[in-house]
């Protein structure tokens, strides 16, 4: 992870993150239990566990994890919200990791992207058996909910602060761009999609802009431009609710396979 996102990142509050990221629909993550086969004798590796927002749901299946959380903070929010004997936090990277027993599969819940993929697959290779799978989650922003306030938003901030209104894509343009990550390494499950919107009052909102590093990496008057403009345009909505519509994702491809790809 490059050392500036880093700095940011520690900028980023757990307890605010795990309150207001969304959560995995529980149909993507009963077809990840499915495609790992997961029992109680199944040992999961979480890479970049964060909160674990994916961490306790998995341990409802009675399996082992170890979950891997670099950040001190995050990792002990984990250790307080997802406490279970069945649940080992780890305050280490993936790339530093040395097991003493090799996990099954891998779970990364919307960590992969903060990865060097390379690095990644080469520790993983070394730290889950040879026929083990990689579970991705992942989500992403795409167009939908209340999608005119979001433009007002964004046409307010960038008119004031850039003069260039961002683009949010489809979901049909998520879903491509995710295929073509993943497709070269011929998953075992070809990546499956979810849509969800989900309300946000303008508080949460803040909030939920508050976890993001590239929020965090603007200058306080760019900060305090875009909080105005989203509150400004939230608290006109009906019942002052925004819905952010996002793509969930799931792809499980054989650990394995990277070898070929290195």
């Amino acid at each position: 992870m490059p050392l500036q996102r880093i700095a940011l990142w520690n900028s980023v509050d757990p307890v605010q993150y795990d309150a207001v990221r969304p959560q995995y629909p529980d149909e993507l993550l009963s077809l990840c239990a499915s495609a790992l086969d997961i029992t109680p004798a199944t040992r999961l590796l979480e890479v970049g566990a964060g909160t674990g927002i994916a961490t306790r749901p998995l341990l409802r299946h009675g399996c082992t994890i170890d979950a891997l959380e670099p950040d001190s903070r995050f990792a002990t929010y984990i250790r307080a919200h997802a406490a279970s004997p069945q649940l080992r936090v780890h305050e280490v990277d993936i790339e530093h990791w040395r097991p003493e027993v090799a996990a099954h599969h891998a779970v990364a819940a919307n960590s992969w992207h903060w990865l060097e993929p390379h690095s990644a697959f080469r520790a993983l290779r070394k730290a889950v058996r040879p026929d083990g799978l990689l579970a991705i989650l992942e989500y992403h922003h795409c167009t939908g909910g209340t999608m005119n306030a979001f433009k007002a938003i964004d046409a307010s901030w960038h008119c004031s602060a850039h003069g260039k209104l961002s683009a949010i894509p489809s979901a049909g343009e998520v879903a491509d761009s995710i295929h073509r990550k993943w497709n070269h390494m011929h998953p075992v499950i070809a990546p499956t999609t979810m849509e969800m919107a989900l309300p946000y009052s303008s508080s949460s909102y803040l909030k939920l802009l508050r976890t993001y590093p590239d929020m965090l990496a603007l200058s306080t008057p760019e900060r305090e431009l875009l909080a105005d403009a989203a509150r400004t345009v939230i608290e006109a909505l009906p019942d002052c609710t925004i819905y952010k519509n996002y793509l969930f994702a799931l792809t499980v491809i054989r650990i394995e396979a990277s070898r070929r790809q290195a």
